[in-house]
């Protein structure tokens, strides 16, 4: 916005010029916008999971139109879903996100597996009727895998109606954190779990930061 200021003069015959009267104004210009903001690990294990956060903003006081979300997924990873669920055309993401209003952020999110180690980025590109391109993206380093489990001494023998327990281990060798870590153990029908589970069970141990190790039993 801005403001206008008005006077109207009047020559006095000598040069000069009388004031005789003033006035202001003000002008709006208003205008829709958009922006982009892509979120995701800067590192991740090769055969990890991680999701991709893209928010889509209109910055303006009016609404914008048409606006369309593309992501091309990068060698490398492998789209799972997406919330909300996109067309996959060509290995190239694709969001119809409709109209935004003054304001307002448009949240998409897309779950990726790591295939192969290197270095991946993800580009998003926003587009509107009213605005050409915005863009941002994300690097990820995907790291080879790092996730070692063993049995510990495991029982060799037993008697029909012997306990026997069986230990595991789960450690992270590499040198970054493992996030969402789980482990599924499955048993034959000569076995059955003394507190009625049924197999296969699944723990989870979280996060295994570099060097750490987890057991369960």
């Amino acid at each position: 916005s801005a403001q206008i200021a008005i006077q109207v003069l009047r020559p006095d015959g000598k040069d000069r010029h009388v004031v005789i009267g003033t006035g202001s104004t003000t002008v709006h210009w208003s205008a829709p916008g958009l922006s982009v903001r892509a979120m995701g690990p800067t590192q991740m294990a090769a055969g990890g999971t991680a999701t991709f956060q893209m928010e889509v903003h209109n910055p303006g006081d009016v609404a914008t139109r048409q606006v369309e979300l593309r992501v091309a997924i990068p060698s490398g990873l492998e789209f799972l879903n997406a919330t909300p669920n996109a067309q996959l055309t060509a290995g190239q993401l694709h969001w119809n996100i409709g109209t935004i209003s003054p304001q307002t952020t448009h949240v998409v999110k897309a779950t990726c597996r790591a295939i192969s180690s290197g270095d991946v980025r993800w580009n998003a590109i926003a587009s509107s009727i009213d605005v050409a391109r915005a863009e941002s993206a994300v690097d990820t380093r995907i790291n080879e895998s790092a996730l070692h489990a063993r049995f510990v001494q495991p029982p060799q023998t037993a008697r029909i109606g012997d306990e026997v327990a069986y230990t595991f281990e789960v450690e992270n060798t590499g040198t970054t954190p493992l996030y969402d870590v789980a482990i599924t153990d499955q048993f034959s029908d000569g076995l059955s779990h003394v507190d009625g589970l049924t197999s296969p069970i699944r723990r989870t141990f979280g996060t295994l930061a570099p060097g750490e190790t987890k057991g369960a039993v």
